[in-house]
């Protein structure tokens, strides 16, 4: 079976197609133009090259977030566009997992931090198993690096990665932190993928018209209707 990989949650997002659980190829997106503009004709260039009809495709993985807004928008409406359009299954995959496989193979733990802007970051705490990666520490909320990183369990064989890591990277290898290399910061569709089709083998089927993206925070615009009309917001994390 074929699955398709899309995320777009990170200004350098990725697509990814596999044979099970084999990826045949995958790419980065053009980095000088919005990734609505990009998507598609990325996916249509995938699957030419790889000389896959849309309608073989039976799984769509897509990035659900923490991340850009609109990334995660146009990511999440592409995915859903294209699974209703083909029939194919859709799994969505938290972000900042995703960050996380493609470090653990080679670490026992990864913290990995997302942007949440204004000079705070989101956080959780992945651990290497057999047989794939287990969830350490739930989603922080939304503040300053170097108090999350505080409370976590001291370890020498701790790795800091996401896009909170490079944001933050020259505060962080200050205080003396390990970071991923720098491509492994970066939420990549090849990972996404091997996520989904995981996921898919054990059973996992998600609601096409019921997945929704994971925000740290509202958005600017929305906490500006908020304050505005005077409603308390509860935040989403």
């Amino acid at each position: 079976m074929y699955a398709l990989a899309l995320e777009t949650t990170d200004p350098m997002g990725s697509v990814a197609l596999f044979r099970d659980s084999q990826c045949l190829s995958w790419r980065w997106l053009p980095g000088d133009r919005r990734s609505a503009q990009t998507l598609a004709p990325a996916i249509r260039e995938l699957l030419r090259d790889c000389h896959v009809r849309p309608q073989e495709i039976g799984l769509v993985g897509v990035s659900v977030g923490p991340g850009s807004f609109t990334g995660i928008r146009i990511g999440l409406v592409t995915a859903k566009t294209f699974a209703y359009a083909v029939g194919a299954d859709i799994i969505g995959i938290d972000t900042l997992e995703a960050v996380a496989a493609g470090v653990l193979p080679d670490v026992p733990r990864v913290a990995v931090l997302a942007d949440a802007q204004r000079g705070d970051i989101v956080g959780k705490l992945f651990e290497r198993q057999e047989g794939g990666i287990r969830l350490a520490a739930e989603t922080s909320r939304p503040q300053k690096p170097l108090e999350w990183l505080s409370t976590l369990p001291a370890s020498n064989d701790l790795v800091v990665a996401g896009p909170g890591a490079l944001r933050f990277k020259e505060l962080l290898t200050s205080q003396g932190y390990r970071l991923a290399a720098d491509e492994r910061c970066r939420p990549r569709a090849l990972e996404l993928g091997r996520l989904a089709w995981t996921y898919y083998v054990r059973g996992r089927r998600d609601d096409l018209w019921k997945l929704m993206p994971r925000y740290f925070r509202p958005s600017y615009a929305d906490e500006k209707t908020t304050a505005a009309s005077g409603d308390a917001f509860e935040a989403p994390w």
